[in-house]
């Protein structure tokens, strides 16, 4: 018994360096600078409590939900209105609003230097090249880096899934193992505690062979029954949480799909974003300096055109939505006390589970870097214990079997009977075969829940992947399409930089033909010639005009 103890202690501890409990990861001790920007995001007076969004509490849900939504609708706010304007000054026509209707500039008679044109076409140039190059920021930093969140992420969820199945496959071993020991402790108890069994004989008792087989038999007794009784609630609450973990990581592993984005995908999105602006940037230089192709004016204004307008909306459909996504990703990475190890244990309490329940302290323990209380899994080290002992036990009692040999030197054997000793040795075997398949299902799963498993598993997942990579690509992304919605609308207001300016007719140069027009066109064109309108007019007098 004193040697069992040592060697029982002696697992402990090498089990105990096995689970390497005193592996230290990586600390989130540096928040990045693009969760800090999101996180001041303005939300009216509403939570910015990530946790929130998984309480009980319907309030609590919707006042989260609302505080991201009116960011999103901000910006949208400003599209709408922003294109309503246009409507409304193309609805006004060229004699009220000018050039901001859409028509081509028209130079007062007797200003020699007409400087709108030029300032219109510099911003347009200007918001060309920023608008291509956000939009190949767009690309490199932000789906970039996203790339990198959904390729980290993959590889974590790769790891959990074999953690998860080793310790799956584990628990489903110890769960069948109670009544299979039961079973056998009773055909044990039915076949070797019977006093007239061959083990009992008095030239197999101690004195004549030195062995105490009765109180050998008698340990294994006791060492099925022990197998047999422990690890019934721990199984239960361990196959809860190998489920809940196995569910979480189905749902993020569906989400991370929808990130995966390839090569050429990437390569979709820019090309559009860059060709377009850029015929379009080369229509407003071949005009500037006096080329003007009619077809290619044409194509300027009925293809390209509404190309960049649906460009536009897109950019800034894509900018609410990714505000949303990065103000949630902040408000989880910076949690309540900017480390996302907050927000995790939050979660965990507004989804129902205690400091009680086994995934809570697991998940507890392996976030706080195995520091975090008693380890939670310890029963799991004193099972694969138990069974370290039961293995010895057998194996001793199988070479006694062998080499005990009695004072007339009769084996056991010899003395059981070749009948008695094959069921024995039958018996014996079984046992051992079953005792060592569920040691090495322990082993694995003691081995697959390591902190030098786990750990890495976490750091590379929430603080890599989520808190880094993620947050910083989907804030470029959220960014970059702003820029490129914004000076989409620019362009899209200053379309008549890429027309040539006109030059209106004096009235006598008017024809006669000008009158068959509309009426509308009429008035535009009696405006623009109108002697009283440029005979004592400055450009400068002009301008300040409405």
């Amino acid at each position: 018994d004193y040697l069992l103890l040592i060697r029982y202690c002696e697992q402990s501890r090498v089990a105990l360096g096995v689970w390497n409990i005193e592996y230290v990861g990586d600390d989130y001790n540096e928040s990045v600078a693009a969760s800090e920007a999101m996180r001041r995001l303005p939300r009216f007076g509403h939570s910015n409590n990530f946790a929130d969004l998984f309480s009980s509490n319907p309030s609590d849900v919707n006042d989260y939900i609302y505080g991201l939504l009116f960011g999103g609708a901000l910006v949208l706010s400003l599209f709408f209105a922003w294109t309503f304007l246009l409507i409304i000054f193309k609805c006004l026509g060229p004699r009220r609003v000018g050039s901001l209707s859409g028509a081509p500039f028209q130079q007062p008679p007797r200003v020699i230097v007409y400087k709108r044109p030029t300032i219109s076409r510099v911003i347009f140039c200007f918001c060309s090249l920023i608008f291509i190059i956000f939009s190949v920021l767009f690309v490199t930093h932000g789906l970039t880096n996203l790339q990198s969140a959904a390729t980290s992420v993959s590889e974590g969820i790769s790891t959990l899934n074999n953690v998860v199945t080793n310790v799956d496959r584990a628990t489903e071993q110890v769960k069948a193992v109670g009544p299979r020991a039961g079973k056998a402790r009773q055909e044990f108890r039915a076949q070797f505690l019977d006093p007239s069994f061959c083990l009992y004989k008095q030239s197999l008792n101690k004195t004549e062979t030195g062995t105490d087989f009765p109180k050998i038999v008698a340990s294994l007794e006791d060492t099925l029954g022990r197998l047999g009784d422990m690890f019934v609630n721990e199984t239960h609450e361990l196959e809860e949480a190998v489920n809940a973990t196995q569910s979480t990581v189905s749902d993020v592993g569906n989400h991370n799909e929808n990130i995966d984005v390839a090569d050429w995908q990437a390569l979709l999105v820019i090309i559009p974003f860059i060709c377009v602006p850029s015929i379009l940037l080369t229509g407003v230089v071949m005009v500037w300096y006096g080329v003007i192709i009619p077809w290619f004016q044409c194509l300027l204004n009925w293809v390209f055109l509404p190309i960049l307008c649906i460009q536009t909306f897109w950019a800034y459909c894509f900018s609410a939505t990714t505000m949303l996504a990065a103000s949630a990703n902040s408000d989880f990475c910076l949690g309540q006390d900017i480390s996302p190890d907050v927000s995790v244990m939050d979660i965990l309490a507004n989804s129902g589970y205690n400091e009680e329940d086994l995934i809570f302290r697991l998940v507890r323990f392996y976030v706080s870097q195995c520091t975090a209380g008693p380890l939670p899994t310890k029963f799991m080290i004193d099972y694969r214990n138990e069974l370290a002992v039961a293995t010895d036990t057998l194996n001793e009692f199988t070479r006694l079997m062998t080499d005990v040999t009695t004072s007339a030197s009769q084996s056991v054997a010899e003395v059981c009977g070749e009948d008695d000793f094959t069921a024995l040795e039958a018996r014996v075997s079984v046992m051992s075969n079953g005792v060592n398949g569920l040691l090495a299902a322990i082993k694995v799963g003691v081995n697959a829940m390591r902190c030098d498993t786990i750990i890495p598993i976490y750091v590379n997942g929430v603080y890599g992947a989520t808190c880094t990579y993620s947050v910083t690509g989907v804030t470029w992304a959220f960014s970059a399409s702003l820029v490129v919605a914004v000076m989409g609308m620019i362009m899209i207001t200053l379309r008549s930089s890429w027309s040539a300016v006109e030059f209106p007719l004096r009235p006598h140069e008017v024809s006669d033909r000008a009158f068959d027009l509309d009426d509308e066109l009429r008035k535009d064109i009696n405006y623009a010639s109108s002697e009283d309108r440029w005979e004592d007019e400055t450009e400068e007098d002009l301008l300040s005009k409405p």
